[in-house]
């Protein structure tokens, strides 16, 4: 009896004054959409790429498990504009590594789809549209947490159109930009020593010299953002005018034992009208730039202070102390 009370003060003691994991989950995520079309475009106005489209990405995990398992989908399509319906540009990748039990997970993606209608030969004779509808990810879940994990994506893209007008013998006719916006973001942690981050930066830009361009709101700025605790911030601005718009939104949620979260969801709409005198041209830039991220540091997990072992202690010598007691004659 007596070695089995000095084996549960020894598992007693060792419990309270080690390091205690905990599980934790981690989610960064984004949707956005981006519609808008050219109407009411004379024929004298000729719209075409000024620039091949430029891209940088990527999607990275690192779980610090053996055994895990890493999986990798990337997808890819080109757009063709010919087609009788025209097919978007697609880029697509979900990077994921867990392990067998799927009691550990880490997971990054991108999803990038682009639609444009536009005429043949790039002449266009009344509308032309783009769609960009895009979404990204980055996730952690641990049942204990007892080991780092990382999990991050990002999408860099940047096109360039310039719409000339070619004819001279022609009074200006104007013609319409006009779009709708929607975002919605969030990241949100649950335990401690981490975070989870989401950025969303996008920009439609017009330059144009002898351009007449006037903006007009087709739909207020509308937001619904929820950052409640001193762990969850959100931050945003758009600056929107004659020369476009710029939106700006991030989110970011930090553990600190209690569940956090941080989210934001935006839209608006917009109207340009504009002019081309003789011979000008009007270039039309659009980029966007999308970042996800979840870390979690395992190492970072406070030990359970000497002061909290000592009631265990005296608990587990009390009771050795009665077994010493009725073992006597």
């Amino acid at each position: 009896m007596i070695d089995r009370a000095l084996a549960f003060t020894a598992a007693a003691v060792l419990s309270a004054s080690g390091v205690i994991a905990a599980p934790i989950s981690a989610l960064s995520e984004l949707t956005y959409t981006h519609d808008f079309r050219i109407t009411d475009l004379p024929t004298s106005i000729f719209l075409s790429p000024m620039s091949p489209r430029q891209t940088e990405r990527n999607a990275a995990v690192d779980l610090d498990r053996g055994g895990a398992v890493l999986t990798d989908a990337p997808f890819e399509q080109a757009r063709d504009t010919d087609a009788a319906d025209p097919v978007p540009f697609i880029d697509q990748r979900t990077l994921g590594e867990r392990t067998a039990d799927d009691a550990h997970s880490a997971t990054a993606a991108y999803d990038v789809e682009i639609l444009t209608v536009e005429q043949p030969g790039g002449l266009i004779d009344g509308v032309a549209q783009r769609v960009v509808d895009n979404s990204g990810q980055a996730a952690l879940s641990s049942v204990d947490g007892a080991q780092d994990a990382d999990a991050s994506s990002d999408y860099d893209y940047r096109r360039t159109f310039i719409i000339t007008r070619n004819t001279i013998n022609t009074p200006p006719e104007p013609f319409f930009i006009a779009g709708v916006f929607d975002a919605d973001i969030a990241a949100t942690f649950d335990g401690a020593n981490g975070f989870a981050r989401t950025s969303l930066f996008y920009e439609l830009e017009l330059v144009g010299e002898a351009a007449d361009v006037l903006f007009s709101p087709a739909a207020p700025y509308l937001t619904e953002i929820e950052d409640s605790g001193p762990n969850a911030t959100v931050s945003e601005s758009l600056s929107i005018g004659l020369d476009g718009f710029q939106l700006s939104v991030a989110a970011s949620a930090f553990g600190g034992g209690d569940p956090a979260e941080a989210r934001y969801s935006g839209q608006f709409g917009y109207l340009f009208s504009v002019t081309l005198q003789p011979g000008a041209s009007l270039i039309v830039t659009e980029r966007f730039a999308q970042t996800n991220a979840a870390v979690y540091r395992a190492d970072e997990i406070p030990p359970i202070p000497l002061p909290a072992s000592l009631p265990l202690l005296a608990a587990a010598f009390g009771v050795l102390a009665l077994f010493r007691k009725g073992g006597r004659p």
